[in-house]
């Protein structure tokens, strides 16, 4: 999992690591957090600009994500749960 904030484009260190953990064989699931910091309206832009900077290609690789109004909190608590168990 790679932590990046949902609010700018990915640094060059989130794009470093992003290729490290597919380098390594994972599948390079991304937590995009502080969703709740932006207008509505931005949203599908910030998510594109996330997915291209990243070269992600399965959409369902990322995951818009707010702790504060628990947006996309069980989708991430389920993925994490699958992949350990």
């Amino acid at each position: 999992f790679l932590l990046v904030d949902f609010r700018h484009p990915p640094t060059e260190m989130d794009k470093d690591m992003y290729e490290y953990i597919l380098f390594n064989g994972f599948s390079g699931y991304v937590v995009a957090t502080k969703v709740d910091k932006i207008k509505k309206s931005q949203f599908e832009k910030n998510k594109k600009v996330i997915l291209e900077e990243l070269k992600i290609e399965d959409k369902s690789l990322l995951i818009p994500f707010s702790s504060e109004k628990g947006l996309n909190k069980d989708l991430a608590w389920t993925t994490i749960d699958r992949i350990i168990l």
